[in-house]
């Protein structure tokens, strides 16, 4: 099974912050997503898996879409 899992795209410009309250930030730092990355530790003991940090790589929704119909997983959690 095929795992994708996103760190959603910026808002407006504006980084996300994922963890605790997932709100938008002013600040220029993006934080990495830990759960998410935890999430991937645990998954790829039995899964492939797979991640893709839109939001600190300010990547955009195309990209995003792009990346889901060329790696076609069974599994997208956002």
């Amino acid at each position: 099974m095929k795992i994708l899992l996103v760190n959603p795209p910026r808002v407006d410009g504006h980084p996300v912050v994922r963890e605790e309250r997932q709100e938008h930030s002013d600040y220029v730092i993006v934080y990495p997503p830990l759960s998410m990355l935890y999430c991937a530790a645990i998954l790829r003991q039995g899964f492939n898996t797979m991640i893709l940090d839109a939001n600190g790589f300010d990547f955009g929704m195309e990209y995003v879409s792009q990346v889901i119909k060329e790696e076609e997983p069974d599994v997208v959690y956002i």
